[in-house]
């Protein structure tokens, strides 16, 4: 039957016909196979629970639904699988997910067994192939089809919490794609698809990669694009400057790698996060300040235009600014990484005070910034371009940014940079001149703010708010008091001029919780070895 017929004499079998009364409904019902039969009508019901490739059940939904899969036979998650049309990724992965969280397959099993991906009849079957560690494939399309399902994987466990286990699976890729590229490319080559120039920050990431292939860091001849859609041109333009052999090619012509957080880069003989990556790199092919690409000359003809437009000094020190807002990608998996632009005015005027321009990026959406002498809203204004978008991190003296990919483009320069509500912490920005604050989180019981470390880092890799809310926690944003002093104690440690800081070690800088309600120190510095 199809689901979407509009035919009358199937509104019955669709009640109830949303997905909020059934995500109500999973929330309150106690039985598991309950749990289990309204997230598999849930599954059903279009666009209800994937829409554009985005997850859009909440996180406290899917995570019940997982664990109410324990009390449900494998005859039965077989048929739920089956049910469906063969190659349907959406309850592929779930199925794989339940199997997984359930604990049908143990770690031996899953380690001795080896399958063969194109010889798996069902969707069940290949359920069970994107979860073991030993599947092989035929042929380029089926290990891209294969990746592509992991990663499909890693999104729905991490959507639910069990981040430890998207990883584990994230892995599984970097292996994957590493043995793909060795098979296929004989290393001559390494494949990305476009998912890693549709965002401004993957491309951030990318630049990393590009550069220490360019540098001799890993075993590639080249690096190889498919075709696609990209963010920022003049950035992308200059990122391929870094490899000698670089190019663009048709989109599966070969084998590409995806892009996804849970993902891992294997990099010194060892599963490392994308940024601890990007990391590495800075300290083995970066100059004194981890910059890989050239800072802006003043002289560029596209910011001198600006700094005439302004009426900016070639001396005057200027501060670039980026808080995240919900306008760009209206996403509901991204609204913790959102901050309040009101809560940073005290800090912005304070900065004026002490003689920065601050020049505040972003896009059309943001909320308009009131009228502070010293103050630009570059994000709202006609002088906004590619070029400056990226142009006007290099020159600035600092940058205050929030969770998102364009506050990652001051590191490609070296600009030290002060990260403020910084959620969620799958990984944390390197840099060893940059601090990185995160979003506090206060306990539900009534027992005030979360200060532990260990805390955090096991809640915060939890995407949405009402997972959060269902382990205990709520995330805040900081006080406008809290990002004025971290603001004023940053500006003051780079004031200081301590010289090029220690390549030893972890590259990351320090990284700061809020303190408990009436502490006398407003911020904790975190333990860097309890950092995950």
């Amino acid at each position: 039957m199809n689901r979407a017929d509009p035919n009358p004499k199937f509104e019955l079998l669709r009640d109830p016909g949303n997905a909020g009364e059934l995500a109500s409904l999973i929330r309150a019902a106690t039985d598991p196979t309950e749990v289990f039969e309204q997230f598999r009508r849930l599954l059903l019901l279009p666009g209800a629970y994937v829409q554009r490739d985005v997850l859009v059940v909440e996180g406290d939904v899917i995570r019940k639904a997982l664990r109410a899969s324990s009390a449900i036979p494998s005859r039965t998650l077989a048929k739920v699988a089956n049910a469906s049309p063969r190659y349907h990724r959406t309850i592929t992965s779930f199925i794989a997910a339940c199997l997984l969280v359930s604990g049908r397959l143990d770690d031996a099993t899953r380690n001795a067994v080896s399958i063969e991906y194109g010889k798996c009849p069902t969707n069940f079957d290949r359920a069970i192939a994107i979860i073991g560690r030993h599947t092989s494939v035929q042929s380029m399309l089926q290990a891209q089809m294969l990746v592509s399902e992991k990663n499909y994987l890693t999104i729905v466990l991490r959507a639910a919490g069990y981040s430890d286990l998207a990883l584990e699976i994230g892995r599984h890729v970097a292996k994957i794609s590493s043995k793909i590229h060795q098979r296929v490319h004989q290393d001559k080559l390494r494949v990305f698809t476009d998912r890693w120039t549709f965002a401004i920050g993957h491309i951030v990431i990318l630049a990393y990669l590009v550069k220490a292939q360019g540098s001799g860091l890993t075993p590639y001849g080249g690096i190889r694009i498919w075709n696609g859609g990209i963010a920022n041109r003049y950035l992308m333009d200059r990122v391929s400057t870094l490899s000698d052999n670089f190019d663009y090619i048709r989109s599966y012509r070969f084998f590409g790698e995806l892009h996804s957080v849970n993902h891992a880069e294997i990099f010194d003989d060892q599963y490392l996060n994308y940024f601890d990556t990007c990391g590495v790199i800075a300290d083995k092919a970066g100059d004194e300040t981890g910059a890989i690409l050239e800072r802006p000359a003043l002289s560029d003809p596209a910011f001198e235009t600006f700094r005439t437009a302004l009426g900016l000094q070639p001396s005057a020190r200027i501060v670039t600014l980026h808080c995240r807002e919900a306008g760009y990608r209206v996403d509901s998996r991204h609204g913790l990484r959102n901050v309040d632009i009101a809560t940073y005015l005290p800090a912005i005027r304070r900065l004026v005070e002490r003689g920065y321009t601050v020049i505040r990026l972003g896009d059309r959406s943001m909320t308009p910034l009131p009228k502070i002498p010293g103050v630009f809203d570059y994000a709202r204004s006609t002088l906004k371009s590619p070029e400056l978008d990226v142009l006007l991190t290099g020159v600035a003296t600092f940058h205050i940014g929030s969770s998102s990919g364009l506050s990652l483009v001051p590191q490609l320069f070296g600009t030290p940079c002060l990260y403020l509500n910084w959620y969620p912490l799958d990984m944390m920005p390197w840099g060893r001149r940059n601090w990185s604050v995160l979003r506090p989180m206060r306990h539900l019981d009534g027992s005030g703010r979360v200060t532990d470390p260990s805390v955090y880092f096991r809640y915060g890799r939890m995407p949405d708010r009402a997972l959060l809310n269902a382990c205990g926690v709520e995330p805040e944003n900081l006080t406008a008091e809290q990002v004025e002093h971290a603001v004023e104690a940053f500006v003051d440690g780079l004031s200081a001029d301590r010289g090029p800081p220690d390549r030893t070690g972890r590259n990351i800088g320090p990284v700061l919780i809020a303190g408990a309600d009436g502490a006398d120190e407003p911020f904790i510095r975190v333990p860097t070895e309890t950092i995950r």
